[in-house]
Formats: C-alpha cells, sequence, structure tokens
C-alpha cells in the first residue's frame, strides 16, 4: 500500500489530481505541471481556509482539503477533473501517477503537532483514492475503444485576458455544436508562463490526443513541444499568433498559421488615431510579449500608421498584455512625457489600464487610446469616449476555425499550408454593437 509521508504536504506545494471527490497525491509535480495539464486545472492558493482561484472549485473539493491547507498555510495546488462530463483519461492518469513511488519527507517542527492528524486523513485519502482510480482504469480501454471521436486538445494563452475567457466559451460552444470531436481546453495564469504552456503541450502528446490547436505565448519557445507532437503523429494547428519562421525553418516545419493580418489590424486602429489628431502629435506604444509574433506585428502596423500619419512616437515600451503593468508603465510615461496626446496599445487588456492611468492623472479627454481585441470591458470605454478604437479579430469564432482546419487535416490526411486568414474589424462608437 502506498503512503505518503503528511510532511510533504506541510512543507511543499505539491499537485492533487483528483478523481470526482477522491484525491490522488500526484508526488513530487510542480505546480507549473498543474497549471497546464489538460485535466480542467484549478491552481488555487488556500490560507486559513480561504481560497484564491482563477476558476471556480468543487465546494466539496475545497472542503476536503481544507484542513490540510489550513494546517500548512501554504499554496496548494491541484488539478480537479470534475466537470460535465469526466474523461475516463484523466482517471488513467491519476492512476498512473499514484503508482509513483514517495520520497521520504519528514514533518517539519512547525507542523509536528498536526501529524498523526493528517497522516490519518491521508491514509484514508490514500486507500480510497487507489482502490477507484485503479477500478476505473481498467474500464479506460474499453470506453476509448467505443468512441471514434477523435480528440482535440486546445491550448492558450492566460485566462486572466478576456479575449482568451471568451475564446474558451466560444470553442466550447462550438464542441457542442458540432457533436463529433472532444475537447479539452488549457490555458496560462499569466501571460508569461511560457513553461505551462510547453507543458500543457506535451500532457497532450503523453495522452495521445489527435489534435492540438494552439495560440503559443511564444512564437520561438513553442517550436520544440509542436515538433514533437507533430513527431508524435498528432496534427497540430498553429492559430493566432503565428510561430516564427526561422525557428521553424531550423526545426524542418511546415506548419500553416490560421489568424488575422495582425500588422493590418494595428494600422486600422493607428490610421483613425492619426485621424483624430493630426501631425505633429506626439504618441506612444505600449507593446505585447517581445517573443510573440503578433506583438511584433502590431508594433509594426502602429509604426505604419504614425509613419503615414507623420505622429511623432516618443516612446514604445512593452506591458506583456498585463493591464497592471501597462497601468504602471504608462504612468510612468506620461511623467516623464506630460504632453503626449495619444496612446496606441497592442491589445485591449493593456489598453484598461492605460485609460485608467489617464484617469488618475486627470487627463480624461485629453489623451486618445486605440486597443486591439474588442474585449466587452473595453466598450463601455469606447461609448464614454475614453478609448477611441479597438480592432476586432473575432476570438469567440477562431478557435472554432482553427479546430475545424485541425479535423478535416487529421481526415484527410493533407497537412495545412500557407496563411489561412481571419477576419478583423475596426471598431469606433459608431459601429460598436
Amino acid at each position: 500500500m502506498l503512503r505518503r509521508h503528511p510532511g510533504l504536504l506541510l512543507r511543499k506545494s505539491h499537485c492533487d489530481i483528483r478523481t470526482d471527490h477522491v484525491p490522488c497525491h500526484a508526488i513530487g509535480l510542480p505546480c507549473q505541471w498543474a497549471a497546464a495539464a489538460p485535466l480542467g486545472v484549478t491552481c488555487m492558493h488556500k490560507t486559513s481556509g480561504v481560497a484564491r482561484t482563477p476558476a471556480q472549485a468543487s465546494p466539496t473539493i475545497l472542503d476536503e482539503l481544507g484542513p490540510l491547507a489550513r494546517i500548512s498555510g501554504l499554496p496548494l495546488c491541484f488539478a480537479s477533473t470534475r466537470s460535465d462530463s469526466m474523461r475516463p483519461v484523466d482517471v488513467n492518469v491519476c492512476a498512473n501517477l499514484y503508482a509513483t513511488p514517495v520520497p521520504a519527507f519528514g514533518p517539519s517542527p512547525a507542523t509536528s503537532i498536526h501529524a498523526q492528524e493528517t497522516s490519518n486523513m491521508t491514509i484514508r485519502f490514500t486507500r480510497r483514492a487507489a482502490a477507484v482510480a485503479a477500478a476505473i482504469a481498467l474500464l479506460i480501454p474499453a470506453a476509448q475503444a467505443q468512441t471514434a471521436k477523435p480528440r482535440v486538445g486546445l491550448v492558450m494563452k492566460s485566462l486572466a485576458n478576456e479575449f482568451f475567457k471568451n475564446m474558451t466559451e466560444g470553442a466550447l460552444a462550438y464542441e457542442k455544436k458540432r457533436g463529433d470531436f472532444e475537447l479539452k481546453a488549457v490555458g496560462m495564469q499569466s501571460e508569461t508562463d511560457f513553461d505551462a504552456q510547453t507543458a500543457a503541450v506535451e500532457n497532450f502528446i503523453t495522452q495521445k490526443y489527435d489534435v492540438i490547436v494552439i495560440a503559443p505565448a511564444d512564437s520561438r519557445a513553442m517550436v520544440a513541444p509542436i515538433a514533437k507532437a507533430l513527431k508524435a503523429g498528432i496534427t497540430v494547428v498553429n492559430f493566432d499568433v503565428a510561430l516564427d519562421p526561422a525557428a521553424m525553418k531550423k526545426a524542418g516545419l511546415d506548419l500553416a498559421f490560421v489568424g488575422p493580418d495582425n500588422r493590418g489590424g494595428a494600422k486600422l486602429a493607428g490610421d483613425e488615431l492619426a485621424k483624430a489628431l493630426g501631425p505633429g502629435a506626439k504618441i506612444v506604444i505600449i507593446e505585447g510579449n517581445p517573443g510573440a509574433d503578433n506583438a511584433l506585428q502590431r508594433k509594426l502596423g502602429f509604426e505604419d500608421a504614425a509613419k503615414a500619419g507623420k505622429l511623432t512616437i516618443v516612446a514604445s515600451q512593452t506591458a506583456h498584455w498585463e493591464t497592471e503593468e501597462a497601468n504602471a508603465v504608462f504612468t510612468n510615461i506620461l511623467t516623464a512625457h506630460p504632453d503626449i496626446k495619444g496612446v496606441m496599445v497592442a491589445n485591449d487588456s493593456m489598453a484598461l489600464g492605460v485609460a485608467k492611468a489617464i484617469d488618475a492623472a486627470g487627463k480624461a479627454g485629453q489623451i486618445k487610446v486605440v486597443g486591439f481585441d474588442n474585449i466587452p470591458a473595453i466598450r463601455p470605454l469606447i461609448k464614454q469616449g475614453k478609448v477611441l478604437a479597438t480592432v476586432d479579430q473575432f476570438g469567440t469564432d477562431m478557435a472554432a476555425n482553427a479546430i475545424d482546419y485541425g479535423i478535416k487535416s487529421r481526415k484527410d490526411s493533407k497537412p495545412l499550408k500557407g496563411w489561412v486568414k481571419t477576419p478583423i474589424e475596426l471598431v469606433t462608437a459608431k459601429n460598436l454593437k
């Protein structure tokens, strides 16, 4: 019988993979793994019984894990397979992980007074989890043989970004509408958590998914794991953010890109700003992640518009797609350049931070802002005149289109080639829906 010493939980963050209400402890896996695993993952921080989580967690899960978290007072990461439909493969992964040898860890002095209580609880959980996971795992081959539906893994960027939340909802709705494939959607906790995307792709490879549809957070770093997926016989579709051509060539890849003209879209927004400001106006560019192709293309599009409109760029700086970072970055730029008249922002999440900084400086209405994505949170600011324009790239449909291409490519045994352009549209107060 496997047994995990309570000191491990009390001294370290760990991942807890669950089959419904039954905990299955994955010893030694880092929280980044849990955050990326395609298991309906929730990463939570629970101290004194208070959960801080970016996603909905089962109350039963929180109740059962609460005593352990309160003892440790440390971050507790777990992956929950509780969802509308639990996939057998999740249980299989849990069962496999349960067979991992357990390292010996002694309890720390600060937690020794609770060791016996925790040990008893852990043993009860362990027996129940091992029995259930092993029993259900026996059913997996039969369950998988009964369905011919391809399994699609959707790998997105930060789910803290409203754009990718909407994309997830659109993809899940499309799964129900189409009904002939199974979807597992995963995302990162932040825009710079590149390791989480790599881990997600590797988990889909391990679980032998048929199709992986990915919006890379880093256009170069994701080439290697995608090459590994292709080598494993998985159909891969690159969407939203193009992979780096030089990195693909070096890896021997010829992969299609399904996504918008980011440079052209940014120029649309930049041209609108130039028209509103007139020649000679001083502007700022707030960039996305330096390693992402769409960030580069949007910066180039903004520069194209500034050159055509004879605007003066006084600063261009990244805020890594993040709202709060954009707020801080632009606040500093505005202090150094108080005569700024306009801001070109590479996504709407950052535009929200810029608009907040403008309000805080008492310059509402004096500085015009354009963004990119047309997320719901930006629309009230367009109506109020705090944001001049944004660019809609129809994110709720983009993932669905990429899934279509992936399934068709696999069915026809014909790799997708070239650039499959998806639509974009300039959104202003005049055509805001």
